[in-house]
């Protein structure tokens, strides 16, 4: 294999590399359409579940809270004498067990919308996390690709293997970081498609 034609080999893989770099930038960073309509399905579905809690805690504690009526209580005062104190419908054990039935009974569905909440702010993160990292990986190849073409095909000059050698191991770095950064992507996509189902 010629001196020339090593070059021409390894501007080839950098290309391959930046093209590949560029479609991923395209389908999974934090500025793609998918992005943007998976973020926004997830919202939607943490809003309608939101709405649904509190709908039904409304309508759990408005029979409590509609029949209470004005209770009072006789209370010391500071000077040692009685006197009467209205209390809060709030505060009373009707209020406090209806409250705890109904969080026993939505605490599924109240696991459920945390997990979603996490798995959404996680996908955001791992999408602005993969964008900036692709970002890096792409300006790295085009300068890999433009000062090995610059100097190895158009001045003819002879690069050494240590450099080809380098710019191989700074591509793989960059390569092995975006994967890095995409399983957890895809992981926390799932994780939120999986949790919208069960809202579904």
């Amino acid at each position: 294999m010629t001196h020339e034609t090593l070059i021409q080999l390894v501007l080839g893989s950098h290309a391959a590399i930046l093209g590949s770099a560029f479609l991923g930038f395209i389908r999974f960073s934090s500025f793609s359409s998918s992005f943007r309509d998976w973020r926004n399905d997830i919202e939607e579905t943490l809003k309608s579940v939101k709405r649904t809690l509190a709908i039904n805690l409304g309508e759990k504690l408005k029979p409590i809270l509609e029949n209470a009526g004005t209770t009072t209580i006789n209370i010391l005062d500071s000077g040692g004498n009685y006197c009467e104190a209205e209390i809060s419908p709030t505060a009373g054990e009707s209020y406090r067990n209806t409250l705890f039935d109904f969080i026993n009974d939505k605490a599924h569905e109240m696991a459920r919308y945390r997990s979603l909440l996490l798995a959404h702010e996680a996908y955001s993160f791992w999408a602005s996390y993969l964008s900036c990292t692709i970002i890096i990986l792409m300006v790295v190849e085009f300068l890999t690709l433009a000062i090995i073409g610059y100097f190895g095909i158009l001045n003819g000059e002879n690069i050494s293997d240590l450099l080809i050698i380098l710019s191989f191991s700074i591509s793989g770095i960059g390569v092995i970081v975006c994967f890095f950064g995409l399983i957890f992507l895809l992981i926390n996509h799932n994780k939120g498609l999986k949790n919208r189902g069960c809202h579904d």
